[in-house]
């Protein structure tokens, strides 16, 4: 479960907006606003973002996540399925609500793609790196610039990954251009499902009030699948 956080100084998480962000004129918005307004948000609690900044910087410098993974994969030796799910607690919610229905704010509002892609490099490696049995992976809030990001990070992961699936259950997200950022994934999806030769259950989605305009060949490139039992 993977909360919104930043990576590599970008602002990805309420908590930097509020405390980190270098853009001080739009840290002392945000600090202004939860002293000028505090009946906007409630129950919210500014010390809580604080204390993820912390925690999360902390995470990062130290590569805890990694190692913990690790620590735990090598120790499931029966492992089936991994699953890379968003976490958005209730002050979050109260914080990036207010956020958005406030245009002078929408710059600040985080986003999850970073989060996911770290989370989605560093499970892939652990995997490898643990030597896991894993077989199944699904996500169903994924974004598909963290696929991009973690297979080229590095480039041999998601081939050797791929090799091992036998049920694979994506769902794509994006708040915008999905079409544009799913046809950029076209020539990594065809490598994929190529290398995926185990595959008995894929489930590829989107949203429902969102449909493509992609054809199915520019996804899955006419690639065969001996093992497949079911799509969906």
């Amino acid at each position: 479960m993977v909360p919104f956080f930043y990576d590599q100084g970008i602002i990805t998480d309420p908590a930097s907006a509020i405390f980190e962000t270098d853009q001080v004129t739009g840290r002392e918005r945000i600090q202004e606003l939860l002293r000028t307004r505090p009946e906007s948000f409630g129950f919210l609690d500014v010390g809580h973002f604080q204390e993820k900044v912390n925690e999360q910087r902390d995470i990062l410098r130290t590569r805890k996540d990694a190692r913990i993974l690790h620590f735990a994969l090598r120790r499931f030796t029966s492992l089936q399925h991994v699953q890379i799910l968003r976490l958005q607690d209730q002050q979050d919610a109260v914080l990036i609500s207010y956020m958005r229905g406030h245009n002078e704010l929408n710059s600040l509002v985080p986003t999850w793609p970073p989060a996911c892609l770290h989370s989605a490099k560093t499970i892939g490696q652990a995997l490898l790196e643990s030597e896991s049995p894993c077989s199944r992976f699904s996500s169903p809030m994924l974004s598909p610039q963290s696929v991009l990001g973690a297979a080229n990070n590095p480039p041999s992961t998601l081939g050797i990954l791929a090799e091992r699936l036998t049920c694979l259950e994506l769902h794509f997200d994006d708040s915008t251009d999905l079409d544009v950022r799913m046809r950029h994934l076209s020539s990594l999806s065809k490598a994929l499902f190529t290398a995926a030769k185990n595959i008995e259950a894929v489930h590829i989605g989107f949203p429902s009030y969102r449909p493509l305009t992609l054809r199915l060949e520019e996804l899955f490139h006419n690639v065969k699948w001996e093992k497949l039992q079911g799509m969906f």
